[in-house]
């Protein structure tokens, strides 16, 4: 083609068609070093116009009832995609808030690169209600707790901090093997709460269904006075995903060994 009409080429558009439905609220990480689970959604675009074998930046934000939300990541909302053969792309991203919901929430998408035009789009979406399973999970407590050790329970510092320590064996049978299940507990002891790692995650037992439907934790629980004799002790299991299982929750006593 000669140069000049090669110059004379109109510029390509890039065109953003957006989705105008999120993911269901599924369980998101929202930490960089340590993980920090919260509710999220996802949204998806198809981005059309470019250049194919172009690299291609997005940025993004969004808001709900005037607030804005944060990514999952972490991170600034930038991404830079590669344009497929086709001419186009597909981008997602993920959002959260503490008080995110089911309902109207408004998305800001821009893009550019490949030698096309920038293009910018705000549009509506909607959060879909979560679907409830009608399945239950059940849970069952190990009534022999570990023998006592004292362990440093300092995560977070450089200065150790030795405490007695025991452990209690937990499991939450009815689960979809492969889903996320949080299962986490407290404890009491003399009327005083007992301070917890909570199964994999500080704060927070997060662990998977395995393929015979049960999920299963070992969770800690330390403090000063804690001694030998009885725990209450109360449990919540949940599982996350398409067809999500409603918490439950069960109290009982373990007894931690002399």
């Amino acid at each position: 083609m000669p140069a000049a009409a090669a110059a004379t080429q109109p510029q390509p558009k890039l065109v953003i068609h957006v989705s105008h439905r999120t993911s269901p609220i599924f369980l998101g990480d929202l930490g960089l070093a340590e993980p920090q689970l919260v509710n999220a959604v996802s949204i998806d675009a198809t981005v059309t116009g470019c250049r194919p074998g172009s690299h291609i930046q997005m940025t993004d934000a969004m808001w709900q009832d005037g607030r804005p939300l944060t990514r999952v990541e972490g991170s600034l909302a930038f991404g830079e995609y590669d344009c497929t053969s086709a001419g186009s792309f597909r981008f997602a991203d993920e959002f959260t808030s503490p008080d995110i919901h089911p309902g109207k929430v408004r998305i800001r998408l821009t893009v550019t690169g490949g030698a096309a035009r920038l293009d910018t789009k705000t549009s509506q979406a909607t959060i879909p209600p979560r679907a409830r399973s009608a399945r239950t999970l059940r849970i069952q407590v190990n009534h022999r707790a570990a023998p006592i050790e004292v362990t440093d329970v300092n995560f977070w510092s450089d200065q150790p901090d030795f405490q007695p320590v025991t452990r209690v064996w937990v499991s939450a049978s009815g689960c979809t093997p492969g889903a996320e299940v949080a299962l986490y507990g407290s404890a009491t002891q003399d009327g005083k709460r007992l301070d917890d790692w909570a199964g994999t995650h500080p704060g927070f037992g997060m662990t998977g269904c395995d393929e015979d439907g049960v999920a299963r934790i070992s969770q800690e629980f330390f403090g000063h006075d804690l001694h030998a004799g009885k725990l209450r002790v109360e449990f919540t299991a949940e599982e996350y995903g398409s067809n999500p299982i409603p918490p439950t929750s069960r109290t009982t006593q373990v007894r931690v060994p002399a």
